[in-house]
């Protein structure tokens, strides 16, 4: 049965340890699989919502639609759900607490998000659900959001016995703003989405590093010609460090940009890669298990036009 006086609102700074609480138990076998000093994401969380909430809007200031969304019932939070982003944000990390699942919550947090968002003059939000999460499946198409790409996981302990083998005449460096703006998509259909996948994080993303994320984004060149891209990301709070689905125009780029990601997570500390890549970019899994990489999870990822 529905919630009765179910109110829905930003995380004040009481909601903190109930918040994080309900994280962790919907998380942790995540959290933990990537290192993720759970004390400091709690102190992270009490540190947007100090000052009346100052670092928060101190982000919005800067484009960046950071919020934890709570779902308050019988005097005590019961959901969570976050959203994170610039051109097309993401909803993360929603949680519910069992003893009220299955009487809307999540639906109406879902839609909270979306009202906000739109009312912000965003087009699209989007989600990413493990593929074998049907309830969740079924709850994101209940709520309009529709899949546009799907992708693996592949686990590699860091550092690497070695590296991958790069073809003579490739050249990798950091990516500069001049590279990336012709990379951009121009429109948000299925592909220029799965485009903002690789890209994301890189370049345009500096405010993020108010909250503790690095990224690093890499271009492949051959005879001065952008061949590939591949974005890095880590972040303070977890000891594994992201390597996001290529974006590539030829598929040997994609060794000697590997590598130089794989250097720069070394060169951070991290202890563990997570890999990604598109499910049709799968001809490349056989170079990730030569490395020692583990297939893992998959993900489907899917986005909803607004409002």
């Amino acid at each position: 049965m529905p919630v009765e006086g179910l109110e829905i609102r930003g995380v004040r700074k009481g909601d903190v340890p109930r918040a994080a609480e309900l994280l962790l138990m919907a998380f942790e076998d995540e959290l933990s699989g990537r290192g993720s000093d759970v004390a400091r994401l709690k102190r992270l969380l009490s540190f947007f919502t100090s000052f009346g909430r100052l670092p928060l809007r101190l982000l919005h200031s800067l484009g960046v639609v950071a919020e934890l969304w709570v779902a308050c019932a019988e005097g005590k939070v019961v959901g969570v759900l976050g959203q994170i982003g610039r051109r097309v944000p993401y909803m993360s990390g929603i949680a519910i607490d069992p003893a009220f699942r299955g009487r809307g919550i999540a639906q109406a947090l879902f839609h909270r998000v979306f009202s906000d968002l739109a009312r912000k003059g965003f087009p699209l939000v989007r989600g990413a659900v493990l593929s074998h999460n049907q309830a969740a499946l079924n709850l994101c198409a209940k709520t309009g959001l529709v899949p546009y790409a799907r992708t693996r996981l592949y686990v590699l302990p860091l550092p690497p016995a070695r590296l991958p083998k790069a073809s003579p005449g490739i050249k990798v460096r950091c990516a500069r703003a001049r590279d990336l703006r012709p990379l951009w998509p121009k429109g948000l259909d299925g592909e220029g989405l799965r485009r903002l996948l690789s890209l994301e994080g890189g370049y345009e993303a500096w405010p993020f590093r108010l909250l503790g994320v690095w990224n690093v984004g890499l271009v492949a060149e051959r005879e001065g010609e952008l061949i590939g891209y591949l974005g890095v990301q880590a972040n303070r709070f977890q000891t594994a460090g992201t390597i996001r689905a290529p974006l590539l125009f030829a598929e040997e780029a994609y060794p000697p940009l590997l590598g130089a990601a794989l250097k720069e997570l070394v060169r951070l500390g991290r202890k563990v890669a997570y890999i990604d890549l598109f499910e049709e970019q799968k001809g490349l899994s056989p170079l990730l298990q030569g490395l020692g990489a583990r297939p893992d999870r998959a993900w489907v990822h899917l986005a909803r036009r607004l409002p």
